[in-house]
């Protein structure tokens, strides 16, 4: 009925990611956003079809900052979605750092351990909005464990694996 209306595309991309059609909702993802480059709802459609794949790439970056600047922008005006936002902001640096891990080279784990860092600095600001649920932290917070514990072994001894364990102890006592 509306051909030039975005939330008609952020379904799609959404029901092709929901029947592990993943390429093709990024690739349609990738169309609508380039028609509707403001549009928050097909970024954060487009972000979570990226996760599915792994994909990590400039634009991947670039939608992820652009999601955690929406976050503070409608906390004000949407609480609940700005929370949504919040969340999928941190699970950008999550899953980015769970790919470069994965990935095994000194870089990799040098870059991961920036993420981690992002990851929780983050979470501080979004805290102090009080953009931080309980969703977020059992969900992006709680799956870091994993990230970080590798991350302290690969610096073990060093002072990134003091910080790592310093994370750590935050995000332990956060989820309590």
């Amino acid at each position: 009925m509306q051909p030039d209306y975005p939330n008609l595309r952020c379904y799609f991309i959404e029901r092709l990611r929901k029947n592990s059609q993943f390429n093709d909702s990024i690739n349609f993802g990738k169309e609508y956003h380039k028609m509707y480059p403001d549009n928050i709802e097909i970024q954060y459609q487009l972000i979570q079809s990226m996760f599915y794949l792994r994909v990590f790439d400039s634009l991947t970056e670039e939608l992820a900052e652009k999601i955690a600047l929406k976050a503070k922008q409608f906390r004000d005006l949407d609480f609940r979605f700005s929370r949504k936002l919040a969340k999928t902001s941190l699970e950008y640096h999550r899953r980015y750092a769970e790919y470069l891990i994965s990935q095994g080279s000194n870089d990799d784990y040098h870059l991961a351990y920036k993420q981690i860092i992002n990851l929780s600095k983050n979470f501080n600001e979004f805290e102090s909005l009080s953009l931080i649920d309980y969703k977020t932290t059992h969900s992006a917070i709680k799956k870091s464990f994993g990230e970080l514990k590798s991350l302290s072994e690969y610096f073990s001894g060093t002072e990134e694996d003091q910080n790592i364990r310093a994370i750590m102890h935050v995000f332990s006592n956060k989820i309590e």
